[in-house]
């Protein structure tokens, strides 16, 4: 069962990212979205986007999100997603935590 949804997780996110978006399984159970020019308002589409498709296949998932900036680059807003994310998973939460 753990592959199957390790695999449903993968192909949901494949189906709501945009063609420019990066999609890739970080290890584990996680997996990491890069949306590429993307504004604040289009990360709020695409993370709702993200919840509904989990939610219509009886997926639980914890999202953390970041938006990168000059002044943290991509490593910074990838720490803070990931941190976000750990955040949401420890308080069992439905809400996609995120910062900007």
């Amino acid at each position: 069962a753990g592959d199957a949804l390790i695999c449903l997780a993968a192909k949901t996110l494949r189906e709501i990212a945009r063609e420019v978006d990066v999609v890739a399984r970080l290890g584990g159970d996680e997996f990491g979205l890069l949306a590429v020019e993307c504004d604040s308002a289009g990360a709020d589409l695409l993370l709702h986007r993200m919840r509904d498709a989990f939610t219509r296949r009886n997926v639980r998932a914890s999202v953390g999100y970041s938006m990168r900036t000059p002044g943290t680059g991509l490593t910074g807003a990838w720490q803070t997603a990931d941190t976000n994310m750990y955040a949401a998973k420890q308080a069992k939460k439905n809400p996609l935590p995120g910062t900007e």
